[in-house]
Formats: structure tokens, sequence, C-alpha cells
């Protein structure tokens, strides 16, 4: 089974993560496949995403379970630890059922394996260091396309033309979409000419847009003298 961890919840991991403390995540799915265990379908759907908000909010430390296998590994800022067993004999790789150990403090975590019969194996000392990488950053901004609106009053025809023709021809760092203050189907109109320009009409049902949504977009330019793009 494969899942997703909502990031855009009103309770999701974003709004709870604080600047000022160490932050821990604790997951039952794993965001990276365990080595040998032929499970990479138990990551999560969204990973990436999950990978990406753990380094950019500085994330100490990750713990994650569900396959029984012991297993850390470090992504740039972020430490995930992955849970043994000791209440099931799904002990895959390992001598014996087993946990983990931490301790923590402000600039370390140090890490052992505790077998229930087979004693302790020290794994390793790591430097906790939440700043964000700059790579981070660099790669959004090279890979973010910026987001153009054209709006109108219903949507209907020279915003969908400007909409295609700017998809057609724009770079693939830049993304148009078209809305109104209320939707409207495409006029025929506007099939015809993009029709003859050889441009795909695409969906053809209008888009209302709300005041939140329009904060989404870098630019927004308005083909209506009676609404102002400033005020969006």
């Amino acid at each position: 089974m494969r899942a997703t961890l909502d990031l855009s919840s009103e309770n999701g991991v974003q709004e709870n993560l604080r600047g000022d403390k160490t932050n821990i995540l604790v997951l039952h799915h794993h965001i990276v496949p365990i080595p040998e265990t032929g499970r990479e379908r138990n990551d999560l759907i969204d990973a990436g995403e999950v990978v990406e908000l753990l380094i950019r909010n500085g994330v100490a430390l990750m713990l994650a379970g569900h396959r029984h296998v012991p297993y850390s590994i470090r992504l740039m800022r972020t430490h995930i630890i992955h849970a043994g067993t000791l209440g099931s004999f799904k002990v895959l790789g390992m001598p014996d059922q087993n946990c983990n150990i931490m301790d923590m403090d402000d600039e370390f975590i140090t890490l052992k394996l505790k077998f229930v019969d087979l004693g302790e194996v020290e794994v390793g000392k790591y430097t906790i260091k939440t700043d964000v990488p700059e790579s981070v950053d660099i790669y959004h901004r090279i890979a973010k396309p910026k987001k153009v609106l054209f709006v109108s009053k219903d949507d209907a025809c020279r915003t969908r033309i400007a909409e295609a023709i700017f998809n057609k021809i724009s770079p693939n760092n830049m993304l148009a979409l078209s809305a109104g203050l209320k939707a409207s189907e495409m006029s025929p109109m506007a099939i015809e000419v993009l029709r003859e320009m050889r441009i795909n009409t695409g969906n053809r049902k209008g888009r209302q847009m709300t005041q939140e949504q329009f904060r989404e977009f870098d630019y927004v330019i308005s083909f209506d003298p009676d609404i102002d793009a400033n005020e969006h």
C-alpha cells in the first residue's frame, strides 16, 4: 500500500514546524527505499516533496518504521532513521529482534542498534545542522516556472486565446492560465482563431478564480478596464 502525506492541510507538517526548536518528524511509511528489502512501493507517493520539506525547514531527524528493518541515512541536513522490530518475527536481514537507541543534545545525535540477545552496536554519531543548503533554492529558481494569469470578466475569448498562444511560444520556465470573475464556455470565435493558428483549444470550460488563487501567480494581466490586476 502506498500513501501520501498531506502537506497542505491545516494540521499538516508545515504548520507544526518550529524554527527555534530541533524538529523531529515521525512517519509510519518510508520516504527513501531501504536496500535489500525489495519494498520500494512502500515509499510515500509524494516522497520527493516530503524530502524537500524536511531539508528546507531544517528538520533534524525523521523516524520511520513499517518494514522491520533498522537502517539510517543522511540527506543533506536531515537524518532518516528506520526502526527495527521488537514484536514481530519479520526480522529481515537481522540476526535478532532489535530497536534503535538515540541520544540527542543540541549538537549531536548518537545512534545505537540494540539486539534483544546480542547486545548493542554503535552505528554512529552525527552532527545536528538545521541550516538550509543553498542548493535547494538554486534548484527551485531554475525549475519552478513563473505563472502568468490572464483575467477578464467571463474568460470566454481574449484571455483564452492569450493563454493558448503564450503557452505555445513561451519558454519552458513560464506557464500561463486564464480565468474570469465568472466561468464561461470558450467562445466560437476563440475556437476558430486557435484552429486557424493550429493551436489546441484544450479544455473549453472556463475557470473562476478566488482571491486566494490569484495570489498564486507571479503576474496578473487584466483584459478588462473594470478589473484592476493590482487589487488581486
